[in-house]
């Protein structure tokens, strides 16, 4: 089985929104399964959590972070502040099946651990931090599908999206979860998180931390390990290039200024870097995204009575 001939795209996003432009003013849902990756900016959702009637959870989706919402989960997200958004709602050409049963069933979950664990635990919504390279895939994919929806893909556009969407998959599995709905983090992480939020330009010393926190970055990273799946210096290192990202995408500062903003001494170990981590230079990630975003929609089940369900379940309570 074929994903790009078994799933179909409903929505396609590559765009920038702000708090004006992107408003939904009450709880939606999707036939299919949809993907959000958040590469600048920030974006709130609340999650209406399936037989827990009217009680929703509420997550704060950073850069660099990206979520799954699997089919009719009732969900309303916000714009805080000018942000770029990647989403893509895939849908089956099957009436009586949906993207996940479909993809569970897949040879391609079936031969591999991963995929079907991914499946399995899809039942509402799964948050991640991109760890790995996810954001320069799922472009691909987006670029994919809007070229062949407006006529410029070629003979190669279905092996092309094969391979791309099973890579996404793939890298997608490899990638850090993060804490589930309405978890708090350990206090030291929430604490170390907020500081590194005002001070990643900064140079950190393992003492500088232990004076804040009253632990060792030892015990500090252990924690993070445990919740996170990263240490503190690859935070460190990912607020800093996500920042810079934002940077290069919503300001005209040089490339060595944003460098030296993001806290790189050397405008040569922050090229390095920086395409170490999104696989393009500083120079061309401008570039491409001086390009104007795209938006699509096609016909979509109607889901209008599973939403009206919802609200008659929330009016009752």
């Amino acid at each position: 089985m074929n994903l790009s001939q078994t799933l179909k795209a409903c929505t396609v996003m590559n765009t920038i929104y702000t708090p004006e432009t992107f408003t939904q003013r009450e709880p939606h849902a999707h036939r299919g399964v949809e993907m959000v990756y958040v590469a600048s900016g920030s974006v709130g959702m609340d999650v209406y959590e399936a037989g827990r009637s009217g009680e929703r959870s509420h997550i704060s989706v950073l850069p660099g972070q990206f979520f799954l919402i699997n089919s009719f989960v009732p969900h309303q997200q916000y714009v805080y502040n000018k942000s770029h958004m990647m989403i893509l709602e895939m849908d089956t050409w099957h009436k009586t099946a949906f993207p996940k049963e479909l993809l569970s069933a897949s040879p391609f979950s079936s031969s591999c651990k991963p995929v079907e664990n991914l499946c399995n635990s899809l039942n509402g919504i799964l948050l991640f931090r991109d760890n790995r390279n996810v954001f320069s895939i799922f472009s691909e994919v987006l670029h994919l599908l809007y070229n062949n929806y407006h006529n410029y893909s070629d003979e190669y556009f279905e092996i092309d999206l094969e391979l791309a969407l099973k890579r996404l998959v793939i890298e997608i599995c490899k990638c850090q979860k993060l804490t589930h709905l309405g978890k708090k983090h350990n206090a030291y992480v929430a604490k170390a998180l907020s500081f590194l939020d005002s001070h990643y330009s900064e140079t950190i010393s393992p003492e500088r931390i232990g004076s804040l926190l009253g632990i060792s970055m030892h015990q500090l990273n252990i924690y993070l390990k445990q919740e996170l799946g990263l240490s503190f210096n690859q935070l460190h290192t990912e607020k800093r290039l996500d920042s810079a990202k934002s940077l290069l995408k919503n300001t005209n500062s040089s490339i060595a200024a944003i460098a030296e903003k993001t806290g790189y001494a050397s405008l040569r170990y922050f090229e390095t870097a920086f395409k170490k981590k999104f696989e393009v230079s500083p120079k061309k990630y401008r570039q491409s995204n001086e390009e104007q975003g795209f938006v699509y929609w096609v016909d979509q089940e109607d889901v209008s009575r599973v939403m009206e369900d919802f609200r008659i379940r929330l009016a009752e309570d």
